[in-house]
Formats: structure tokens, C-alpha cells, sequence
């Protein structure tokens, strides 16, 4: 089940670290990286954001959570992260789905290089790889982006 998430809550941002953290710090380590900003998120921070977050429940958990951002042209991913006791259970792809189930808009979204499995499944959505980037030295970010739905 997909639901809008409420993170000006205080309870509620604390879910969404709950999921965001332990998601990111696995991806720091298949990047060797662990200076990824959401990592630095605190409950204040993810309750100030001005993105929108929609989580995915299972057994009545938050198991996977995405949030984002919306221009009149386009939705920028921000986060797409699942708690690891869900990977590979199709928590992403469901949310995935349903996001873009819901806009006709161009999709816009960045990760890791090195990280494999996000990139592989950002394509597997019919997203592509525009280019990349050197935030920090040595690390590289993958831009991926589907073209926005025509009719």
C-alpha cells in the first residue's frame, strides 16, 4: 500500500529516517562513499524539507519511502530508499509504479555510478542515462531522465 507520508510530523519523519538511513548507509558502502547527504538528515531536516515523501507499507511498516519534487515541466526523484529487511521484495518497484503512474511529466533523477542495481533499475523503467558528474572528487553521479509521456 502507497501512501502520502506527513513528514512535517515529528513521528513521522522519524519513520522516514528509520528507512532512509539504513538504505543509505548500504549504499555508501557498494559506492565506498559514506559522505552522502542524506545521511546527515536528522528529524529536522526531512521535517523542513519542501519535497513530497510517499511511503510503501508492508505489514503495516513503513518499508520503503520516496519523495520528490515537482516543477511545472518535470518530477525530480529525490530519494527512493528501502529498508534492507525489504530489499529485493519489490517495495521499490511498486512505488516506482506508482509514481509514474501518476504524472505525465519528464522524470528526472540522480544515484550513484557505482551503484549498479539503482542504475539497472532506474532503466528498467525506461529511464536513460543523460550524464554524469563529480560532485567529489572521485565519486561519480549517474543523471538519468524519462521523457515525459506524449497524448
Amino acid at each position: 500500500m502507497i501512501q502520502t507520508l506527513h513528514h512535517q510530523n515529528t513521528e513521522t519523519a522519524k519513520l522516514i529516517l528509520d528507512v532512509q538511513l539504513p538504505a543509505y548507509r548500504k549504499e555508501a558502502e557498494i559506492i565506498k562513499f559514506d559522505g552522502i547527504p542524506q545521511l546527515s538528515d536528522t528529524v529536522d531536516s526531512i521535517q523542513m524539507s519542501e519535497e513530497t515523501f510517499i511511503g510503501c507499507y508492508r505489514e503495516g511498516e513503513v518499508a520503503g519511502v520516496l519523495s520528490f519534487k515537482q516543477t511545472n515541466d518535470s518530477v525530480r526523484i529525490c530519494r527512493l530508499v528501502v529498508h534492507p529487511d525489504y530489499f529485493r521484495m519489490g517495495v521499490a518497484k511498486e512505488i516506482m509504479e506508482y509514481l509514474l503512474a501518476a504524472s505525465d511529466k519528464e522524470f528526472v533523477v540522480s544515484t550513484g555510478a557505482d551503484n549498479v542495481p539503482a542504475v539497472k533499475f532506474y532503466e528498467r523503467f525506461g529511464f536513460e542515462e543523460v550524464e554524469r558528474s563529480e560532485p567529489v572528487e572521485g565519486i561519480f553521479l549517474t543523471h538519468l531522465k524519462k521523457e515525459a509521456k506524449s497524448g
